[in-house]
């Protein structure tokens, strides 16, 4: 997982049920709704000051002489504030991180979209994997990107889908037991042609896991060698994110 999708899992909150519908189209969240069959993004990603998680991180990744180095860490997140940021009004998280330090990132929301900035940027981006919950199902996508560029003399094309893979998963953690949870599925695929033809490639699979009240409390994602344009390899990386505490 990178930098920022580890950084942005931790908040996210469900609720659960089959049809989404986004909150009012201003600079902060409606109220959560308790109805069974509805998801707000306030729901999603709760944004109150107080809001503390403990996380536990696991990382496995594959060496150049075929072994396995395997790095432990713990980090915490907590929404210190709010702010007002290149014209928007948002929320403070302070992120505390044993890989990569410590640092503020602000989220705002509207309507069913999630924007992300940081100290010293003066613009917000958009969040690809928080956006465009309205109707959705079970095995509908959130997010579909293909793109092409050159990797030196070799041709890479990178796809990314986001669909919904459950509403109804049941959760264990060291922070407890955890029912009717949302998941996620994102799968990656990167292909590298010389000339058109196939030459190596990689594809990774990641599930992501929300319970409704708690946010983010699971993600386990795998990475693999491609030996064909449809056959996995040997895996490269294994890591795995799990909520330890709350409040």
């Amino acid at each position: 997982m990178s930098r920022k999708l580890l950084i942005l899992a931790i908040l996210f909150s469900v609720s659960f049920g089959i049809t989404f519908i986004g909150c009012d189209d201003d600079d902060s969240p409606t109220e959560p709704t308790y109805n069974t069959n509805t998801i707000l993004l306030s729901d999603i990603f709760p944004m109150t000051v107080g809001n503390q998680w403990a996380m536990a991180y696991t990382d496995s990744s594959k060496e150049e002489d075929g072994s396995y180095s395997v790095s432990e860490a713990t980090f915490s997140i907590e929404v210190t504030g709010t702010i007002n940021h290149v014209g928007h009004d948002g929320f403070v998280f302070h992120i505390q991180n044993g890989v990569f330090g410590e640092e503020d990132v602000y989220f705002y929301a509207s309507g069913d979209s999630l924007y992300e900035s940081a100290d010293g940027e003066d613009e917000w981006s958009w969040e690809e994997d928080i956006q465009g919950f309205s109707g959705k199902e079970v095995g509908d996508t959130l997010f579909w990107e293909t793109e092409t560029s050159m990797d030196g003399h070799l041709e890479l094309e990178e796809t990314d889908l986001l669909t919904i893979e459950s509403f109804s998963e049941t959760v264990t953690t060291d922070a407890g037991t955890f029912e009717n949870c949302l998941v996620l599925k994102e799968e990656k695929f990167d292909y590298f042609r010389n000339n058109g033809t196939f030459d190596s490639g990689e594809h990774s699979v990641e599930y992501t896991y929300f319970a409704k009240g708690v946010g983010f409390i699971k993600s386990v994602d795998r990475d693999w060698d491609m030996t064909s344009e449809t056959e996995d390899g040997p895996m490269i990386q294994y890591e795995k994110e799990e909520l330890t505490s709350y409040t």
